[in-house]
């Protein structure tokens, strides 16, 4: 019987042992998870603290992104409730789905980036003109995303072509080795190849048919946006996001009530208005920051040839006009001089080459008159890094230098004046 005793005693001992064994493990696994826990939530309740927002103005890309230096640039608010760290080991940024390893970052305002404060983030990526962009920014527990479409650049070798039609029509464009593609279409007015509308990896042409139907034509064919009643006579049809953050239209003008309409694929036509209601013109020149301001601006020629152009809802007249015969001199505002604001080119009355400011004043590009009055184009044709204005005449494709020396891009093409290029 003492024997059976011991034998229990010991078992029990040793079951208190193993007991306080595996309480002492849980006991130290539940203080750890606990610590674990209460890290997580410590964590999680600063991520819920975190907030940031990307306060750059996509209506004014250049301000975003610079061609020339290939420089991005975002202001980053924080406006969440903690510091956040500048560190840019800590702060990942991807543009269009890449990320970017080399970034730059400064607090513009204050010491350390804490609540209310700007973040200015600079990273070294190379973009296309006029391309829809997509960026992310996250720092440690944030995260906010941007879009906008670069600005337009000066257009290379590499970039776009320039727009014309034969005399009998044909739409065609060519490049700045002389290869010239032809289209499908036949056109009696015609804008600039600059859009990728549909993004199926080709720019379309606007242009408008002798049945008075606005479409879009690239190598794979045409689609038509406005079925009829697109005026065709001495216009010009112009591309772009004026008042539209990333989102491209054609502008046309109206032929049964001269006002200036916009269109784009999937679509139906819409007025485009100023505070005064609907705006008469004869042609729609183009978009770009003509005043300086820094946002872009619609430019076009009033139902008098008057140069003028909308910023915001106001109207503005720049008190000049160009020439208009069987084709109306303007065309769409570039910085010539590679420094906003813009000038908008054309032929004067006189039959000269010129370019205009947003007040006017007009600067001949060339001292003989005479020249077809009829849609130019800037470009960049001798890939020098400036821009020449190319125009139509005697059916060959010529452009000026801002000297005046004149010289043929292609002879013997049949080019319409009527048309111009674009």
């Amino acid at each position: 019987m003492a024997s059976v005793s011991s034998t229990h005693l010991v078992l029990f001992i040793a079951a208190i042992l193993v007991a306080a064994s595996v309480a002492g493990t849980v006991t130290e696994g539940a203080t750890r998870l606990g610590g674990a826990l209460g890290d997580q939530s410590q964590q999680h309740a600063e991520d819920i603290d975190a907030e940031i927002k990307i306060v750059s103005d996509a209506g004014s890309p250049k301000s975003i992104y610079d061609h020339s230096s290939e420089t991005l640039t975002l202001y980053v608010k924080n406006v969440g409730g903690s510091t956040l760290s500048t560190d840019p080991d800590t702060i990942s940024v991807l543009v269009n789905g890449e990320y970017q390893a080399d970034i730059e970052t400064t607090v513009l305002d204050a010491d350390s980036w804490g609540t209310g404060n700007l973040l200015r983030v600079r990273t070294a990526i190379s973009l296309q003109s006029r391309a829809d962009t997509r960026v992310v920014v996250s720092p440690t527990g944030a995260r906010d995303v941007f879009k906008f479409r670069t600005p337009r650049g000066n257009a290379t070798r590499d970039e776009n072509e320039l727009v014309f039609a034969t005399q009998s029509g044909g739409l065609r464009s060519i490049n700045t080795s002389g290869d010239i593609t032809q289209y499908d279409a036949t056109a009696a007015a015609i804008g600039p190849k600059e859009i990728d509308f549909d993004s199926d990896g080709h720019q379309e042409i606007p242009y408008v048919n002798e049945s008075n139907a606005l479409k879009l034509a690239d190598v794979d064919g045409t689609t038509t946006l406005v079925d009829s009643d697109v005026e065709i006579q001495s216009t010009l049809l112009a591309v772009g996001e004026w008042k539209e953050l990333t989102t491209a239209y054609v502008y046309y003008v109206n032929r049964s009530d001269d006002y200036i309409y916009r269109v784009r694929p999937g679509e139906s036509p819409s007025l485009v208005t100023t505070d005064s209601g609907g705006v008469l013109a004869d042609a729609v020149a183009g978009v770009d920051d003509v005043n300086g301001d820094g946002d872009d601006d619609l430019v076009y020629a009033g139902p008098s040839q008057e140069i003028r152009y909308i910023d915001g809802d106001q109207m503005h007249d720049t008190g000049s006009g160009v020439g208009q015969d069987n084709g109306i001199g303007i065309g769409a505002p570039r910085e010539f001089d590679g420094t906003s604001p813009a000038r908008i080119p054309g032929v004067d009355g006189s039959g000269n080459l010129a370019l205009w400011d947003d007040d006017g004043s007009k600067s001949l590009w060339t001292s003989d008159d005479g020249h077809p009055e009829a849609p130019v184009a800037g470009f960049d044709w001798r890939d020098n890094g400036e821009l020449q204005m190319l125009f139509v005449e005697n059916g060959d494709i010529k452009y000026v230098t801002s000297s005046g020396t004149i010289e043929t891009v292609a002879a013997n093409v049949s080019a319409s004046a009527e048309t111009g290029v674009a």
